[in-house]
């Protein structure tokens, strides 16, 4: 009937971002369109993620059944704060390249998906190998702290491969998320003045060169407002001194980087290869 209720999900739980846009709608979401068949809503103009279960997230709303309803009920919903930077300083590479060496030797599977293959010293898949050449000198720049060169690389893998968030945009946007902790600290700095002008010209060029979607999780990427096992992971990695090895930081670590290559099919994978390339400046780890 045409006075027939819109049927109602209950929010149990969401990122801070996604319930003030929610409240701001009136519980109202409305598809993206283009992406209708996707989980992703417009609540007002802001993006948000609605499902049952899904790594925490600003955007995440997640809700207490699977029914497709245009309207949702905030009321007795938990909020997530949103995880914040660190005012840290540049990373200590010599404490934190064994520790990832370490991460990795036990999460990395032999053939990672994505970008994440060198990781393992191998070429991704068509059609990335193709720009695997991008990645590397996206990472060189990082190393000799060439804040063009790496704006031109990390140009080049926008929009790259397939999927929901191709894997160009999501290793892009975990390296600007690795930046950003690192630089965060010293806002009056030349050279976090340059690295800041480098990260907002991509995101520019982000609007233009993949979808809607994907540039919206790009720049929560690089404006730090992200996956909670993102922050999680770059917590314990800060945590790093020079001290013997410690069997716990390492698990916690490793359990962190667990959570992130969970998220989506290769996403996290992808986010995680340039998060930890943007702290060391290299694609290769060893084991301490």
């Amino acid at each position: 009937p045409l006075n027939a209720t819109p049927p109602t999900s209950r929010v149990l739980r969401g990122g801070q971002l996604a319930l003030s846009a929610l409240k701001a709608s009136g519980g109202n979401v409305r598809r993206v369109p283009g992406f209708e068949a996707t989980p992703f809503r417009l609540a007002g103009d802001t993006l948000v993620w609605i499902g049952t279960h899904a790594p925490m997230h600003p955007r995440v709303l997640l809700v207490a059944d699977d029914a497709d309803s245009s309207h949702l009920d905030v009321a007795h919903a938990l909020s997530e704060p949103t995880k914040a930077l660190m005012a840290r300083g540049p990373a200590r590479v010599e404490l934190i390249e064994p520790l990832v060496g370490d991460i990795l030797g036990d999460v990395r599977p032999d053939s990672p998906p994505g970008f994440a293959a060198l990781l393992a010293a191998r070429e991704p898949a068509f059609p990335l190998s193709h720009r695997a050449g991008a990645v590397r000198e996206a990472v060189a720049a990082i190393r000799l702290q060439n804040t063009e060169a790496f704006e031109l690389a990390a140009s080049r893998l926008l929009g790259v491969g397939g999927g929901l968030t191709p894997s160009g945009d999501d290793v892009v946007g975990g390296m600007l998320f690795g930046l950003q902790w690192m630089h965060c600290a010293a806002a009056d700095d030349v050279a976090a003045r340059k690295w800041h002008a480098a990260r907002l010209a991509i995101l520019n060029r982000a609007e233009l060169r993949t979808h809607a979607i994907s540039a919206a999780l790009l720049r929560d990427l690089a404006n730090g407002q992200t996956y909670d096992a993102l922050h999680d992971l770059a917590h314990t990695l800060f945590q790093a001194d020079a001290s013997a090895p410690n069997p716990e930081h390492l698990a916690r670590a490793i359990a962190h980087a667990r959570a992130v290559t969970a998220i989506g099919h290769s996403s996290g994978w992808d986010i995680l290869t340039g998060f930890l390339a943007s702290l060391t400046g290299t694609l290769a780890f060893t084991p301490s």
